[in-house]
């Protein structure tokens, strides 16, 4: 499972640069808790996959940077890992001169 958090810092940013995070939550029963082929733990073959794919990417437009990796289990047996991403996205907000939040349109009365 995957949950994204949005920082509330971002609407007092000055460079409305917000601040994103993404957190992967994998869970692992402890009949399947070992690789057969390999002898490794399943959650951390799952978590070195998600790593290679998200950890220093652009996958989101923003590099996405690794933050917090932590593996164990769960009151019923599952193993567990907490995976956390960061990233540092452009808010979204444009400024004109007086430093006032205006929306961009295309399709306004009297363009040529």
């Amino acid at each position: 499972m995957y949950d994204t958090i949005h920082s509330t810092y971002a609407a007092y940013n000055p460079d409305a640069i917000k601040i994103q995070y993404l957190r992967f939550i994998i869970l692992v029963p402890p009949a399947e808790a070992i690789d057969t082929l390999t002898g490794i733990p399943r959650h951390d073959l799952i978590g070195a996959i998600i790593a290679d794919m998200f950890a220093g990417t652009n996958i989101f437009g923003c590099q996405c940077r690794q933050i917090d990796d932590k593996g164990g289990s769960t009151d019923s047996m599952f193993m567990s890992r907490d995976m956390w991403f960061e990233i540092h996205a452009p808010n979204n907000r444009i400024r004109d001169g007086r430093f006032v939040q205006n929306i961009v349109r295309n399709d306004y009365p009297g363009k040529p």
